[in-house]
């Protein structure tokens, strides 16, 4: 059991590196929403993030495939 804890571990580890290496800084986000604001929808949606200072994936991939956001948007930590 003690080697698949360990395992589950490590590669949780790897899988978060490798999401902060391709996170898009929240400013940086944020400053491209007003060069082109995509359409809003009624509604809160609540995205998890693992760090503050990023986008949360969830809203990125949200955005890319409906082309909209709702009218707020919380990223919880």
């Amino acid at each position: 059991m003690p080697t698949i804890h360990q395992l589950v571990r490590n590669g949780r580890e790897r899988l978060l590196t490798q999401l902060r290496g391709s996170s898009v800084p929240i400013a940086g986000f944020l400053e491209s929403l007003g060069a082109s604001a995509p359409q809003r929808v009624p509604g809160t949606a609540i995205f998890l993030t693992s760090t503050s200072d990023a986008t949360p994936h969830a809203l990125l991939h949200s955005l890319k495939h409906y082309r909209a956001l709702h009218e707020r948007n919380v990223p919880r930590r």
